[in-house]
Parts: structure tokens; C-alpha cells; sequence
């Protein structure tokens, strides 16, 4: 009888675990009453987030945040995670790339889509292990030759800017590796 207690309690907690590990926390409020350590996916979207908060530090854990559609316009020097694989800052104000972001080298996926960058950092390819680099409706006119040390980037959406076929050309070629989504190309100068 004992044996089955234990085997059940077990059980369990593996279970408990296992769905505490992928429940999706959609506010602060939600957090307050788990283990820091067990939030992994954190969504903070249409907060009308300005700035971001302190407490979210506290969850080193953290392997996803959605930011979206909040009012960002930039991230702390402090804000770090070093789990965190995909971040979601798409529709915020963001003018340049979050510079925060190039610590995080465990980053696979960088969601940046409806902002106002105009460029990507020159060491961009810091983030050796990107995988997904969505910068769609960005007026961003040129691409780092950096980004050609990202071996690992499958996925580069550039949509919602007109650049023209050579620009397109170049890229394709400089990393066969990666899909480059463009919008048709343009007769204009980049």
C-alpha cells in the first residue's frame, strides 16, 4: 500500500510539474502565487507596457516572453535572461534594435515586426544561435554583412519594405541557408 502512495505521489508531481512548465502566465497577478523558477512563458501582450518591470527579473527561468503590442520603446542594460529563447517585441516603438538583446547568445527566436528600426547592429551575430528574425513593416534600408556568421538563422522576414532585386539577389545568395521573405521587388535604389 505504501509503495502505490509513493508511485502515485510520484506521478504526481511529474505531472504537476510537467503542466505548471507549460502554462502560458498572461499577467503579473497570475505569477504571485508560483515559484519564480517555474514560470516559462510569460505573456505581457496589450498591457499598454511602457517600460518593463522589475518583477519579471525574478524569473530566471523565463524561456519565452511575448511583449506585444505594448508601448516599448526600449529595454534596460539589466533586462537579461539566460533561458530566455524567444522573445516577442512586434508592435511596440522601438527605433533601435534592443542592444540588451545581444547578450542573450541563447536566443533562437527574435520577433520584431511593426516597430521603426532602421538598422541591425553590426554584431548581430552575436546571437549565434538565432534561428527566426522577424522584422516585417521596419524601414530597415540595409543588412549588416555580419549576418552572414548567422549559420544557424532559417527564417528572415523583411516584408513591408521595398528592396530592389539586387538587394534581394545578394542576400539570397550571401546565405542560401536561410529563407528570406521580401515583398516583390522594387525599381528603387536599395
Amino acid at each position: 500500500m505504501k509503495k502505490l502512495a509513493l508511485t502515485f505521489s510520484i506521478i504526481w508531481l511529474c505531472l504537476n510539474s510537467f503542466t505548471q512548465s507549460n502554462h502560458i502566465y498572461s499577467s503579473l497577478d497570475e505569477t504571485k502565487n508560483v515559484h519564480p523558477d517555474s514560470v516559462i512563458v510569460l505573456d505581457l501582450s496589450k498591457d499598454k507596457l511602457t517600460e518593463i518591470p522589475l518583477e519579471i527579473l525574478a524569473f530566471t527561468s523565463l524561456k519565452e516572453l511575448r511583449l506585444t503590442k505594448n508601448k516599448l520603446k526600449s529595454l534596460p542594460p539589466y533586462f537579461y535572461f539566460p533561458a530566455l529563447e524567444i522573445i516577442d517585441l512586434s508592435k511596440n516603438d522601438f527605433y533601435d534594435f534592443p542592444v540588451a538583446l545581444l547578450k542573450m547568445k541563447q536566443l533562437k527566436e527574435i520577433y520584431m515586426g511593426k516597430n521603426n528600426l532602421a538598422a541591425l547592429p553590426e554584431d548581430i551575430d552575436s546571437l549565434k544561435s538565432l534561428e527566426i528574425l522577424e522584422l516585417w513593416f521596419n524601414p530597415v534600408e540595409d543588412l549588416p554583412e555580419n549576418l552572414v556568421n548567422l549559420k544557424k538563422l532559417k527564417f528572415l522576414d523583411l516584408r513591408g519594405y521595398n528592396y530592389n532585386e539586387a538587394f534581394q539577389k545578394k542576400w539570397h545568395s550571401a546565405m542560401p541557408w536561410c529563407t528570406f521573405e521580401f515583398d516583390l521587388a522594387c525599381n528603387c535604389a536599395y
